[in-house]
C-alpha cells in the first residue's frame, strides 16, 4: 500500500474509473442578479455531497474526462429577502447532479443540477414555501493530498415554484462555492 500511495496522490479525478465515489462538504453564497425580486436578495447554503463515477474516462483531447452522478443534501440555506422580517432559513436537496470531470491536474468540471428548497416563510415574499432550484456550475478541484481536493466553483442558481402558485417571479443568483472533497475509487487507466 505504501508503494501505491504516491500514484493515488498524483491521480486526478478525470482519470477515476467507473464506481469511484465522492464525499464532500461545501458552502456557497452570493447575491441575487439585479432586476425583479432577486435584486435585494442574498443566499448562503451549506451541504453534503455523495457522488459516483458512472463511466470514465471517455473522449479525446481536452474534452476527455468522466461522467459523475451526485446527490446533495442541503440542511442549511439562509435567504436575506427585501422587506421587514422577511429573512428566512430552509433546507432541501439536489436530487440530480450531472457532472463532467475533465482530465487535468486541477480537474476542471461542468455540472447541472436540480432539486428542491423548503422554507417556513414564503420565497420570494408572498409567493410560496416550496420551490425548485435548477442550477449550473463551472469549477475545478485542487489536489490537497491523497484523493483529497479543494473544490472551487461559480454557480448560477434559479429558485422558482414552477407555477405551483401564481405569480411565479423566481429568484436568480450568482454564487461562489468552496468545498472539501474526498475521493475513493479506482483508476480508469489501462495497465
Amino acid at each position: 500500500m505504501l508503494l501505491f500511495g504516491p500514484c493515488a496522490w498524483a491521480q486526478n479525478i478525470g482519470e477515476f474509473g467507473r464506481g469511484a465515489r465522492e464525499f464532500g462538504v461545501w458552502t456557497s453564497g452570493g447575491h441575487g442578479i439585479s432586476g425583479g425580486f432577486s435584486a435585494d436578495t442574498s443566499m448562503i447554503s451549506t451541504g453534503v455531497r455523495l457522488g459516483w463515477i458512472v463511466f470514465g474516462p471517455h473522449g479525446r483531447g481536452p474534452l476527455r474526462g468522466n461522467f459523475e452522478y451526485a446527490f446533495d443534501v442541503v440542511p442549511v440555506q439562509y435567504l436575506w429577502q427585501p422587506g421587514v422580517n422577511n429573512n428566512t432559513y430552509g433546507g432541501g436537496f439536489n436530487g440530480a447532479v450531472l457532472k463532467w470531470n475533465f482530465i487535468g491536474k486541477y480537474t476542471p468540471y461542468v455540472e447541472i443540477a436540480g432539486g428542491a428548497l423548503f422554507t417556513p416563510k414564503n420565497v420570494p415574499p408572498g409567493i410560496n414555501t416550496v420551490n425548485f432550484s435548477p442550477q449550473g456550475s463551472v469549477g475545478f478541484q485542487v489536489p490537497l493530498g491523497e484523493a483529497k481536493k479543494l473544490d472551487l466553483a461559480i454557480r448560477y442558481v434559479h429558485i422558482s415554484n414552477a407555477s405551483l402558485q401564481l405569480p411565479n417571479p423566481g429568484l436568480n443568483f450568482i454564487q461562489g462555492r468552496v468545498g472539501l472533497i474526498f475521493w475513493n475509487g479506482r483508476s480508469g487507466k489501462k495497465k
